[in-house]
């Protein structure tokens, strides 16, 4: 079962709406509104087509915005009990929250979970945090091209189909990519992006996933000194905001990560964090709409390419 993906003027919604809340997807768990709307709006046609077979086994792949409805397809089909299902992604974004991610990891089995991206593709890095891919916590197929920025090239799927060329499954998950294991992992590599005495970071697709690490490990840091419940009912883009800086009061060592943090964001979008400047809760909420917004204008840009 292939899903190719959405209009293009949904997607632009789906990808560039940072205050867009998740919804309730078919296993319960948040998920992201427009991917569970494509999703659904496909499942009686799939339904209806496996009326009267009996299949053991329903393979499903998306490429693009397809993959993360084809996430969520395969989610309900295994919530169905239909048959077994295997899912398979290429440049896909993330569909569910970290404890859906979790949860299906868990459900359909990390080995029936097939997700292949390029380093420097755009649009597997969106939505940010709270969301995650599957399978969760787990290395993905990584697949290396030339370049080092974000690529509105490397989404198209036959640079995917370059890239994986005769390779099997097996041969595509012998590729790793590095990864923020620790906050104290991360905090180091804050520190040396901050102060600049590494390469150029602007518009780096690995810089970008580092910072994206980072943030996930600042995030959960502040997560286990405030409590998530004290946030409830704010959007997503408010709650991390405030989330950080009230983390940031404290403790010390958190305040010198999310300062650092906030300096790595500004060199890659191209600005410089001024002396002196104090780490309100607006200017933290501006540092990531900044952030995501960059992300999710290249991503949308390669969204637009697709046929």
């Amino acid at each position: 079962m292939a899903i190719r993906g959405t209009e293009k003027s949904s997607a632009h919604d789906w990808l560039t709406n940072l205050r867009m809340a998740g919804v309730q997807g078919p296993s319960g768990y948040t998920v992201h509104t427009g991917f569970w709307k494509l999703a659904s709006g496909i499942l009686p046609q799939v339904r209806e087509a496996l009326r009267g077979r009996n299949p053991t086994v329903i393979h499903v792949i998306g490429h693009s915005l397809g993959g993360a409805a084809a996430t969520l397809v395969a989610d309900a089909l295994h919530g169905s009990s239909v048959a077994g299902v295997k899912l398979y992604t290429f440049g896909a974004p993330r569909a569910g929250v970290e404890l859906h991610a979790s949860a299906l990891t868990g459900r359909l089995g990390r080995e029936n979970i097939f997700r292949a991206y390029h380093h420097t593709d755009p649009v597997p890095m969106v939505p940010v945090f709270p969301y995650a891919h599957v399978p969760y916590e787990e290395e993905a197929c990584l697949l290396r091209g030339s370049g080092t920025l974000l690529s509105v090239n490397a989404h198209l799927m036959p640079t995917y189909l370059s890239s994986v060329g005769e390779q099997s499954w097996r041969q595509l998950r012998l590729a790793q990519s590095p990864k923020l294991d620790t906050f104290e992992a991360a905090d180091r590599w804050l520190a040396e992006a901050a102060r600049g005495d590494s390469i150029s970071i602007m518009l780096s697709a690995s810089a970008l996933r580092m910072i994206l690490w980072a943030l996930r490990w600042v995030l959960r840091k502040a997560g286990e000194m405030i409590g998530y419940a004290l946030l409830g009912g704010a959007t997503i883009i408010d709650y991390l905001a405030k989330l950080i800086y009230l983390g940031t009061l404290q403790s010390i060592s958190l305040a010198r990560a999310v300062e650092n943090m906030i300096a790595a964001i500004l060199r890659f979008t191209g600005r410089t964090l001024a002396a002196g400047t104090k780490l309100t809760d607006a200017f933290i909420q501006y540092v990531l709409e900044l952030l995501f917004r960059t992300v999710a204008t290249v991503a949308m840009r390669a969204v637009n390419q697709l046929p």
